[in-house]
């Protein structure tokens, strides 16, 4: 609500204002102007006399070191003099003689000299022991002063002296050289030289342009010495004596009394740093600065007075004139702004009456504002009364939307197209982000970005006209978090009007994984229906080359029991049946590898198999692989065909050796172990339960992950031109008849591994078989032979008549049937092959067995079809044999069957 109210009482304050505007300007003006006024003075004053202490400081210093300084030089060159003395011979006689008046005549010449040129007033000679032998320049006393020097034991070396500035026996300041007096290294006493420091003090008021004044403490001068000074000097005693110090020297030329008064108040107060001294009109700067020798030995305090009478009079002068120049300037400016103001106030008297009947027009529109303020009040209550009710419809729509936001389980963000900031982010991205809100998406959302990422879908949601693309949905793998989602991005409007992109992310890693692994059975089913498809292939192909084999072979065989071992056809019939045979050992890896092949299962120890074949495998590896064993400690027990599993572990141990050209380690380890449900559903083909596994683990140069999904296939070997590709795949054939598995673990560079499972059994191995004679037994049993192979039913004809059996031939099981029952009658075996035209071998054994019980029943097949595992042959323990067929082998596995057979019913009549 707006109020507008004007009042009457306005205009006199204003008419107040403006009569006092003069003295509410002028005098704040007047009074800061006088202040920087007295401030700049007294700073051009302090920084006068700082500069004065700063020139006083630094002459104390000068006055010191040159003092110093100059003694030194002094002392060297007053040192030099007694030394060019000391080698005169004459004064060297007369000082041994002990000769004053000899002494006397021969120096008084040369002191005038010394005096004239180099100021040297003071010359001696002294015994060994110090005391004064002869005061040359006071030659009327002869030396009978009792006047004794110190001299310690390092100044009587040879070469050395010994200077120092002291108070003379009158009260002068001097520079006293003593030197030591030697012959032939004998000490006979000492010259001394000495000189007022007067020049010295002249020469520093000189450079200095300072007068000088040398005080000493009273304790350091005797009665004497004291009353010598104040008669040579002829200055009272008051004016001499400063409490405990008295005046030696000064530089001054007529010395003011009044400046003599005042030094002597400062000195016993003991006053200390830069002071001043007014003497009549002049004014000094001074210092007080103690003098000392090099050994520290106290001398006299020096006194710098500095003359500051022309600086005090220009600072003065100076302060006036400044002075006065900014008074003028004050009252200048007071005077412009005296005029200034009563410009102001003259308009604003003007103002003040235009504002008085602008008041009056103001109070009466105050009044038609009132009413129209009672209105607007009216108004702005019903549209609060609105807003309020909007905000609150918002308020609870915007909880709404935030509570939906909230509970999506997907990642919600708006970010700007241009700039790439990020404008919104739901409660999922915070959880997993942070508040990264203002922050550029590429650097927050993916990791390790230095410019927008590349896969960015800005340039898919807008076309070239500006135009909003529809939604764009792709799937992205995160960089920060590692999980995948299903993006939905679009193009959106800003309330501010500006283009952001929309993007729902909804996470699918569950779905991925699931998907991958759905990928990997698949592939794996794939191949178990390839390698399926070949074995059927491969099988049928077996088959036949079975029959053809067991003519050959059995032919061969025939022909070299009948002719003569010196018959030239021998060799060749010989070469014929070993080429057969190396045809029947191919065949028999192709029935491996397509699972078609007849084994001889029985229960054994994987340990035992393996310790069995050691030596064998070590001449196959060669030398420069290392061979370890690590069976488990428990019993590896497995339903298997020894030949097999032999087969298996030899298969392995040549590729290990392959992969390992120049040597490395091969490692054959079992164990016991327990597929559990989640193992089994990610591998195809796996049952769940115990199994024993046999891992071969070598560190050769490892197989490529692109070869490995086809290292089992047939024909494929990574040897080049050296495998035949049979290998692995006759071992993966081997493995899954006998019910088992097996994987791949390689990397390239860093070996392989192969772990195998067996179905684990709790029976026990059975005592090992002894080995059957190579003999071809007789009989005279009727055997009726059922084959729709010629070639093999001749071939078993002429095997088994001439050892004594009586021979029924047909070709298929109607043929059987068809026969003259008293052909059939005296039937004591059937030899039958498994697959037969229009009714197989197990279904003729059963009829025959219902007309002739206890008929002892051979089978006889290339491959082991399903129709063979579904008839129960090799559950049921019925008797097989495979072909290709050799005659020895039939002979004896039938005499086996037959003489078993008679024993049981002799043991059953019995």
């Amino acid at each position: 609500m707006v109020h507008f109210t004007f009042h009457t009482g306005t205009g006199k304050i204003l008419l107040y204002e403006t009569q006092s505007i003069r003295r509410r300007i002028l005098v704040p003006v007047s009074i800061v102007f006088f202040f920087l006024l007295f401030l700049f003075v007294s700073s051009l004053y302090w920084l006068q006399q700082s500069h004065i202490k700063k020139d006083v400081v630094k002459q104390a210093n000068v006055v010191q070191q040159l003092f110093s300084a100059s003694l030194s030089h002094e002392a060297l060159f007053m040192a030099s003099l007694l030394q060019s003395y000391g080698e005169n011979k004459e004064l060297r006689r007369a000082f041994l003689a002990k000769n004053r008046d000899r002494l006397v005549h021969v120096y008084e010449k040369t002191l005038p000299t010394l005096r004239k040129s180099v100021d040297i007033s003071h010359f001696a000679f002294l015994e060994q022991d110090g005391r004064v032998f002869l005061r040359a320049h006071l030659p009327e006393k002869y030396g009978d002063y009792p006047y004794h020097f110190d001299v310690t034991h390092q100044q009587i070396q040879p070469g050395k002296f010994y200077s120092g500035a002291v108070v003379g026996p009158t009260g002068t300041l001097l520079q006293r050289v003593i030197y030591p007096w030697y012959l032939d290294n004998i000490l006979i006493g000492f010259l001394g030289h000495a000189k007022g420091i007067g020049k010295i003090a002249a020469d520093l008021k000189k450079i200095l342009n300072a007068d000088l004044v040398f005080v000493s403490n009273k304790s350091a001068l005797n009665k004497e010495q004291l009353q010598a000074r104040k008669e040579k000097t002829g200055i009272s005693a008051n004016n001499s004596q400063f409490s405990d110090f008295f005046l030696l020297d000064s530089t001054f030329q007529s010395v003011p009394e009044k400046l003599f008064e005042n030094l002597g108040h400062l000195l016993q107060n003991n006053e200390d740093g830069i002071f001043r001294i007014s003497a009549g009109k002049e004014k000094f700067a001074c210092s007080i600065t103690q003098l000392t020798n090099p050994n520290n030995s106290y001398i006299a305090d020096v006194v710098l007075f500095h003359n500051i009478t022309e600086d005090e009079k220009n600072l003065n002068t100076l302060t006036l004139i400044l002075t006065f120049l900014s008074f003028c300037l004050g009252l200048l400016l007071f005077l412009f702004f005296y005029r200034y103001t009563g410009i102001i106030q003259q308009r604003l008297t003007v103002t003040h009456s235009k504002l008085q009947e602008k008041i009056e027009e103001h109070k009466n529109t105050e009044d038609a504002l009132k009413l129209m303020n009672d209105t607007l009040e009216e108004k702005i209550s019903e549209r609060t009364f609105s807003l309020q009710e909007a905000n609150k419809k918002l308020r609870a729509s915007s909880e709404r939307f935030q509570t939906v936001m909230d509970s999506l389980d997907a990642l919600v963000y708006v970010a700007d197209m241009k700039t790439y900031e990020i404008l919104f982010i739901n409660n999922y991205g915070l959880q997993k982000w942070g508040d990264i809100t203002g922050k550029v998406c590429w650097q927050t959302l993916q990791e390790g970005k230095k410019a927008p990422c590349e896969f960015c879908t800005n340039s898919l949601l807008v076309d070239k006209d500006g135009k909003v693309r529809p939604t764009y949905i792709w799937e992205h793998q995160n960089s920060v978090t590692g999980d995948w989602f299903e993006c939905h991005d679009q193009a959106i409007h800003w309330p501010d009007g500006r283009l952001v992109r929309l993007q729902i992310a909804t996470n699918i890693t569950v779905r991925k994984k699931a998907e991958e692994e759905k990928i990997a059975l698949q592939n794996q089913l794939l191949q178990a229906q390839k390698m399926e498809t070949m074995g059927r292939f491969t099988g049928g192909i077996a088959h036949d080359f079975n029959n053809i084999l067991t003519s050959i072979i059995g032919f061969s065989e025939l022909l070299l029991l009948k002719i003569p071992h010196e018959n030239a056809f021998r060799r060749d019939i010989g070469n014929i049946c070993e080429a057969g045979k190396k045809a029947a050992s191919l065949v028999r890896q192709l029935l491996a590898f397509s699972r078609k092949q007849v084994m001889d299962m029985e229960v054994v120890n994987l340990n035992n198999i393996l310790a069995n074949m050691a030596q064998i495998l070590n001449r196959v590896i060669g030398d420069n692989i290392s061979l370890e064993f690590r069976p488990c400690p428990d019993k590896a027990n497995i339903k298997a065909d020894t030949s097999q599993i032999e087969q298996i572990i030899m298969n392995l141990a040549v590729n290990a050796r392959d992969a390992m050209p120049h040597g490395g380690t091969l490692i054959f380890e079992t164990g016991n172990i327990l597929l559990d449900e989640e193992y089994a559903t990610k591998h195809a083909g796996v049952t769940p339960g115990n199994y024993i596994f046999l891992q071969a683990t070598d560190t050769g140069q490892g197989i490529p992950k692109e070869m490995q999904e086809k290292i089992f296939e047939p024909f494929f070997t990574t040897k080049k031109h050296k495998g035949t590709g049979l290998g692995l795949a006759t071992v993966y054939g081997i493995i899954k008849q006998h019910k088992g598995s097996i994987f791949l673990d390689s990397q390239p560079g860093s070996g392989s591994v192969f772990k195998i499972y067996f179905p684990e059994t709790k029976q026990q191995p059975l005592a090992e078989k002894k080995r059957q004679p190579l003999s071809m037994p007789e009989g005279n049993e009727t055997i009726l032979v059922v084959e729709d192979n010629k070639l093999v039913c001749n071939m078993i004809s002429q095997t088994l008549r001439p050892l004594g059996y009586t021979i029924l031939i047909a070709s298929s099981g109607k043929e059987v049937f068809a026969m003259d029952s008293s052909q059939t009658a005296s039937i004591d075996l059937l030899l039958s092959d498994v697959i037969l035209p229009e009714m197989n071998g197990p279904e003729v054994a059963e009829k025959l067995q219902v007309i002739h019980p206890g008929l002892k029943v051979i089978f006889m097949s290339g491959y082991a079809d399903d129709v063979i595992l579904r008839q129960g042959i090799f559950e049921s323990n019925m008797t097989f044999i495979s072909k290709p067929l050799r005659p020895a082998t039939l002979a004896r596995k039938i005499r086996h069957v037959l003489d078993e057979g008679k024993k049981r019913q002799q043991s059953e009549a019995g």
